[in-house]
């Protein structure tokens, strides 16, 4: 179940717009980063609408967990879970990831984990290893993850939002491929050749196979090339130019499939509307 939410959320997660045409009437253009107080800014697209927020996200698995520790309690086991519920980890972790759409952009983040999420998004404790439990525990385990994703199937599992999702993957894959996304890669990569480093795009330096090996503790070179792609990511205004392209894409979807999109609004509320009472009914 965990870190199901973030795959969920982010095809994880560039900036000057290159377009020369305004947005139509009504339609939302990701030209500034939200200032999410609790966490890492990212851009604002149209799809973000049609998704549950990090905040429900992390209520949503703060439901799995409590669901979970009852289970095992009334079973006479510990809680299997080693994740502290409601200290917003879950939700600063789905931001990081939102914030890495085009790569990393927190200068904070990168001058201490390098390309590496945050400590804090990676949870406060260590879950207890599944594969050490067995016997009637194992069982427990199995029946009480059984009844938690019961519970929680109808508000993480709709249709329409699995059809947002797809979409959401599609104009991502188009947004790079983009000329106008193209070109800024094109001048992110001549500024990080003159920092020194040779990369195509945003992408390949966080995949960098150097960094593979260095654990937590990211090493002097990796945290200083972070640091000079999101130096050079402002200069080019990449992540602006990006945002821009992909919200126009997003929009356009909106206009082509309205069905779509309304059917997952209304499925949305209702999802929303449920996690609200399923966490009254089940309290910490």
């Amino acid at each position: 179940m965990r870190f199901r939410l973030v795959a969920a959320t982010v095809v994880v997660a560039f900036l000057t717009c290159g377009c020369g045409q305004s947005a139509p009437p009504n339609q939302v253009v990701a030209t500034a980063p939200v200032d999410t107080r609790q966490g890492s800014s990212y851009p604002k697209l149209p799809f973000d609408d049609y998704e549950l927020t990090p905040e429900q996200r992390e209520d949503l698995e703060n439901l799995v967990d409590r669901v979970t520790r009852r289970c095992m309690r009334a079973a006479g086991f510990d809680s299997t879970s080693g994740f502290p519920a409601g200290t917003g980890w879950i939700a600063r972790t789905i931001r990081e990831y939102k914030s890495r759409r085009y790569g990393v952009t927190d200068p904070g983040i990168s001058r201490a984990h390098g390309y590496r999420l945050s400590r804090e998004s990676r949870g406060t404790a260590d879950p207890k290893p599944l594969d050490s439990v067995s016997g009637e525990e194992g069982q427990a385990v199995g029946a009480c993850g059984r009844r938690a994703r019961g519970v929680v199937r109808a508000v993480d599992d709709d249709a329409s939002a699995q059809r947002v999702g797809d979409l959401g993957v599609q104009v991502f894959r188009r947004t790079v491929s983009d000329d106008r996304v193209r070109a800024a890669f094109v001048d992110w990569s001549d500024c990080m050749r003159e920092h020194g480093h040779a990369y195509q795009d945003p992408f390949r330096a966080a995949g960098d196979p150097r960094w593979d090996g260095e654990g937590d503790t990211p090493s002097a070179v990796q945290i200083g090339v972070a640091l000079d792609d999101i130096s050079c990511k402002g200069r080019t205004r990449l992540v602006a130019v990006a945002s821009t392209v992909e919200a126009e894409y997003q929009n356009a979807e909106l206009d082509r499939n309205p069905e779509v999109f309304a059917r997952a609004r209304q499925e949305l509320t209702k999802r929303g509307a449920l996690l609200s009472r399923l966490l009254r009914e089940n309290p910490a």
